[in-house]
């Protein structure tokens, strides 16, 4: 039996692509899909920084114990843990606006703390120099 590669190899092309379809994911609400992607990145023996693709995983997978698995108290755990690894890249990397999605991240936070009125808006992510995503 074939062993599994630990870390799997990626070339810039793949990375770069892992990364837009996670953007993309996000974006349509595919918050499993995107964690799938970034995870393939920030598993690879490309993850650097390791930090930056952890803390976008764990966004993606605290909305999706929200959106998709309607566990609250586990979203804002894992959200808050997301939004601390990306607090060291503000305010922009690798072509993203992070400030946004991090002011996003803290009001879901802050409702899923105390749900009274309407949800937040729904999380999206902002690229802000489409030159600077790899």
């Amino acid at each position: 039996m074939e062993r599994q590669q630990v870390q799997p190899s990626l070339d810039e092309d793949a990375r770069r692509s892992l990364f837009l379809e996670g953007i993309e994911s996000f974006n349509e609400g595919q918050f499993f899909a995107a964690h799938e992607a970034w995870e393939g990145i920030w598993r690879s023996d490309l993850p650097e920084p390791r930090e930056f693709f952890q803390g976008l995983t764990q966004v993606a997978v605290g909305f999706h114990h929200f959106f998709d698995r309607q566990g609250s108290v586990p979203a804002a755990r894992v959200l808050a843990r997301g939004r601390q690894q990306l607090q060291v890249f503000l305010p922009t990397r690798f072509g993203l606006a992070l400030g946004c999605l991090i002011e996003n991240v803290v009001a879901w936070e802050r409702w899923l703390e105390e749900p009274e009125g309407n949800e937040p808006g729904r999380p999206r992510i902002q690229i802000c120099n489409r030159e600077e995503v790899r």
